[in-house]
């Protein structure tokens, strides 16, 4: 069977499954004029969650939206484009729309298409589109768990032992991706990752670049900035970084706005209830970018599987920031931990796509100065909410 066939057996299994029949000749009709439409077609829909797509064409009794679409097979962003604008002019009154816009997915869908696309060439309704979706959250409820790598894990470094127990009193929403250069552009002119795209993660970022970018993140969305000067006054901004600097920034815990994880958090996010090795799996190639499968460079996010909590991207890809300096672990209780008083040595987590597998896993531990960027480092964001 040559890949033509296979992929026309793809195509109406997914017809079988997703659209009644009353409509599929119609819809076969359509979509077979040429090879290249089918292919096109399926490698799409194969590529999305739930068929969105298909779901979004079942929901139009005239076909001129899949015929505009079909246009455009070649140029995904000019598919998103067709589908979001289709969407936001539809009958409020539309089941199946509605449906689709409580869970995301047009959000999702507009998201991923746009691994092609620059910043600068989105309408601010695209952009609209795509912040939402780039900033979007899994809401973990305070909890205890234990932290640290089990006897089993036998590329445990010692750093990474004693298992302990550890209580987050704090509610926390963790966005579902790493802060990607779309979202960073959201509020910045210059972006200083050196592998560019706009959905591939923000990097080349220090410590100090994250949290600046947490508190305008918080402004402009109306929420209160976490990262205070010892007067109280909001930390925005200022490319020289001293030692003082790190010293005297005051964390307003209980503040609504965004900033990077504990160490805590960021373990008890990764591993989502589980004991599994990566986040979400036990096989790091689901889940992870490192370098055995990368290709020695930064990936678009969301690619990979997402663990048991929704959150893309938590092992490998790149190295994300968290709030504390780094120290070693005691064996005793401990509730809601932000690491030692050490300045000159903060927290990175989740491994990256230059480094091995082994550096992926949830409970790996790893440090750098506050001031260092690098190619393979950025940060992920998350929320003090009320549940």
């Amino acid at each position: 069977m040559n890949d033509y066939s296979s992929m026309m057996d793809v195509w109406k299994q997914i017809l079988s499954e997703e659209i009644p029949d009353r409509v599929q000749r119609r819809v076969l009709d359509m979509f077979l004029s040429d090879e290249e439409a089918i292919q096109s077609g399926v490698e799409l829909l194969k590529s999305l969650e739930c068929y969105a797509f298909v779901r979004l064409l079942i929901s139009f009794d005239g076909f001129n939206v899949p015929l505009l679409i079909q246009r455009s097979w070649q140029e995904p962003i000019a598919i998103a484009r067709a589908v979001c604008e289709l969407f936001a002019e539809a009958d409020e009154d539309d089941h199946m729309l509605g449906e689709l816009y409580r869970q995301g997915m047009l959000n999702g869908f507009f998201f991923q298409q746009c691994q092609s696309a620059s910043w600068e060439e989105l309408s601010i309704q695209e952009r609209d589109w795509f912040v939402y979706e780039a900033s979007s959250v899994e809401e973990l409820a305070a909890n205890s768990f234990f932290m640290g790598a089990v006897k089993a894990d036998r590329a445990a470094a010692t750093d990474e032992r004693p298992v302990h127990p550890i209580t987050l009193t704090r509610s926390f929403a963790m966005m579902r991706y790493p802060v990607t250069q779309g979202l960073l552009l959201h509020l910045v002119d210059e972006n200083p990752s050196s592998i560019k795209g706009i959905t591939i993660p923000a990097h080349d970022l220090s410590w100090w670049d994250a949290i600046v970018f947490a508190n305008k993140l918080s402004e402009a969305q109306g929420l209160s900035p976490v990262y205070v000067s010892s007067s109280q006054m909001p930390l925005l901004g200022g490319d020289s970084i001293s030692d003082e600097d790190i010293q005297n920034v005051d964390v307003l815990w209980e503040a609504d706005g965004w900033r990077l994880p504990t160490e805590a958090e960021w373990e008890y996010a990764a591993r989502a209830g589980t004991k599994m090795l990566f986040a979400g799996s036990h096989d790091f190639d689901e889940v992870a970018w490192c370098s055995e499968n990368s290709g020695w460079k930064a990936q678009p996010v969301g690619q990979k599987k997402i663990n048991n909590w929704g959150l893309f991207d938590m092992s490998g890809n790149i190295w994300e920031w968290c709030w504390d300096g780094f120290g070693p672990y005691g064996a005793l209780f401990q509730k809601d931990p932000v690491g030692c008083s050490n300045y000159h040595q903060r927290i990175r987590r989740g491994g990256s796509w230059g480094h091995s597998s082994k550096n992926a896993r949830v409970s790996c531990r790893n440090w750098v100065e506050p001031s260092h960027r690098a190619g393979n480092l950025g940060f992920r964001l998350c929320r003090t909410i009320q549940l």
